[in-house]
């Protein structure tokens, strides 16, 4: 939930954050915190990826970046490194149920070239409005679960 928060409230986080002089980088990337953001919760992902996604758009939304097509591609670009990496590392381990895993990567392809196609089409802020709407959705059926089993 702590993801959704903060990725609801980014405009303003990031507008407060490139205003305090000492918080920028004078250099054109990202700030070192920011990478380490991203290592922390890409070994995270390898090895347990729910809400990766999320949390990973949530880091991402305190770059420079400013649309949520390019931090979702960037987002999905660090997934299928983290995913490849953890399927080398974890692959002779007999931990990988392959049937299930080729048929989620299938998946997980098809939904993201027609999610993409899609989320071009509607305006950055409904997407916005979106993502925030299923992540908030997802964590309060997850609290639920987690309680009231």
């Amino acid at each position: 939930m702590i993801s959704v928060i903060l990725f609801a409230f980014q405009p303003y986080i990031k507008q407060r954050i490139y205003k305090i002089p000492e918080m920028v980088s004078h250099s054109s990337g990202p700030s070192p915190g920011i990478y380490l953001l991203v290592f922390l919760l890409s070994i995270y992902g390898g090895y347990f990826g729910a809400g990766y996604g999320l949390v990973m758009l949530a880091i991402l939304s305190l770059t420079k970046l400013r649309s949520i097509h390019e931090m979702n591609g960037l987002k999905n670009l660090c997934a299928i490194v983290i995913a490849v990496s953890a399927i080398a590392i974890l692959s002779n381990s007999h931990l990988i149920n392959w049937q299930y895993g080729i048929t989620m990567a299938i998946g997980t392809a098809i939904g993201g070239y027609v999610g993409a196609r899609l989320a071009q089409r509607i305006p950055l802020g409904i997407v916005r409005y979106i993502v925030i709407i299923i992540g908030t959705a997802t964590a309060i059926y997850l609290y639920s679960q987690a309680h009231l089993a």
